[in-house]
């Protein structure tokens, strides 16, 4: 899954958190408003971006509304990715709280901006992309350990450039000429295989 990168920049910060899902009940998007209502009681002003569309958005809706989070989330609904990058330019952090997820490109373009990211630990394949380290966070799927890592992570002046640096290894990891070579190698295997 080859990404061009190169005019891509990297964040800024200011937006708060930013979570980009297909709204359904396997990315767990209430689990964000949970948190985000818990750290908005201890009196901060993180707010959530929500990009997406999909059958669990009257829910959502209106979860937002029983939280009182009408003024700190913002769903956005389906946006073109160049909306999506300019939205990660100004992310401080990523939510990526799906189940038994793939590859999950979402997360990894938000590393290729800089912008750490949140994953659960039963994340399926966005614990290749998350380790808890430079990159974010790893977390239970619970409404206290989500916000405790939002609160933490959108308050660290230096999580954006540690950030940075493991999204830097994923750029130069998913150019279009990295994934051929890799994808050269795999055939060249497997026709020495089979030889």
């Amino acid at each position: 899954m080859p990404v061009e990168t190169g005019e891509w920049g990297w964040s800024a910060g200011g937006l708060g958190a930013l979570l980009v899902a297909r709204l359904t009940e396997q990315k767990r998007v209430t689990l964000a408003l949970e948190a985000l209502a818990r750290i908005r009681a201890k009196g901060s002003g993180l707010k959530l971006t929500i990009v997406g569309d999909g059958p669990v958005r009257p829910a959502i809706e209106a979860r937002v509304h029983e939280l009182d989070l009408d003024e700190s989330v913002s769903l956005r609904g389906s946006l073109p990715f160049a909306q999506v990058r300019n939205l990660l330019l100004d992310a401080d952090v990523a939510l990526q709280l799906g189940r038994n997820e793939g590859f999950g490109l979402a997360a990894a373009e938000a590393l290729m901006t800089g912008v750490p990211v949140i994953v659960c630990d039963d994340g399926g394949g966005l614990l290749d992309l998350v380790h808890g380290g430079d990159d974010g966070a790893v977390v239970a799927p619970t409404p206290g350990a989500l916000a405790e890592a939002m609160a933490r992570i959108a308050g660290d002046s230096t999580a954006r450039p540690r950030a940075r640096a493991a999204g830097s290894r994923w750029r130069r990891g998913l150019t279009p000429d990295t994934v051929a070579a890799a994808f050269e190698g795999w055939y060249r295997e497997a026709l020495d295989h089979a030889g």
